[in-house]
């Protein structure tokens, strides 16, 4: 009698531990199975974060109010590559330079490389600086400034190989404030986008998307110069 029942018992455990064996299996199947969707997630995720701005934005039928958004971010985003250009140029203009009539020339440390130069017209006024990357040959931009004010009316910004303009801003030569921002295509040649500003009340007033060509308009949005809003 005791050895039915310990055999009847045998059966019981062996059975619980099939059961619990193919609980685990589950889990881990579901596991996998979740890892490989989280992992499907991030690769679309990482494909839509390398569409380019317009495809983003024209993909959606509310596409003002998403064309609004990017412009502002793509402005703050170069707003702060302006600050890291600007502290980069205070900290090269501290090394030694000579001095050519209307021409100051600053060196790198190593007194060889050309960091950047000053030009100025016949009364000693500041027309343009030209500031070169490191070696010395490559411009890297090219700011611009009106003979009377002293005012920043331009300021071209090169890519890398120091030759193709990335984009071109444009200022106020009375009130110092930035008016026209020109973002070109890889080419440097065709215009990509153009901000447009009230010099006064500094706000966006006018944006225009052209095609890959870069001379047909795609698309114009104006905005009030007092509120900001579109028109």
């Amino acid at each position: 009698m005791e050895n039915k029942n310990l055999s009847y018992i045998e059966k019981i455990e062996k059975f619980i531990k099939i059961v619990v064996y193919l609980l685990f299996f589950l889990i881990g199947v579901l596991f996998l199975f979740k890892i490989i969707l989280d992992d499907d997630k991030s690769k679309n995720l990482n494909n839509d974060e390398k569409l380019p701005l317009e495809q983003k934005v024209f993909n959606d039928n509310d596409k003002n109010k998403l064309l609004e958004q990017n412009i502002f971010n793509e402005i703050k985003h170069d707003e702060t590559k302006k600050s890291e250009i600007k502290h980069d140029e205070t900290k090269k203009s501290e090394i030694k330079h000579d001095e050519k009539k209307d021409k100051k020339v600053y060196y790198c440390a190593d007194g060889k490389a050309i960091c950047f130069f000053e030009e100025y017209d016949i009364n000693g006024k500041i027309i343009r600086i030209t500031q070169f990357q490191e070696d010395g040959k490559t411009i890297n931009y090219i700011r611009e400034y009106d003979s009377k004010t002293g005012k920043l009316i331009k300021y071209t910004q090169f890519r890398e190989d120091g030759k193709t303009i990335n984009y071109i801003d444009e200022f106020d030569s009375k009130t110092g404030n930035l008016i026209k921002e020109i973002r070109y295509q890889g080419d440097g040649k065709a215009i990509n986008y153009i901000f447009e500003y009230d010099s006064q009340t500094k706000n966006l007033i006018k944006f225009t998307e052209y095609n890959d060509d870069g001379k047909t308009i795609n698309i114009i949005i104006k905005f009030d110069p007092n509120t900001g809003k579109e028109i």
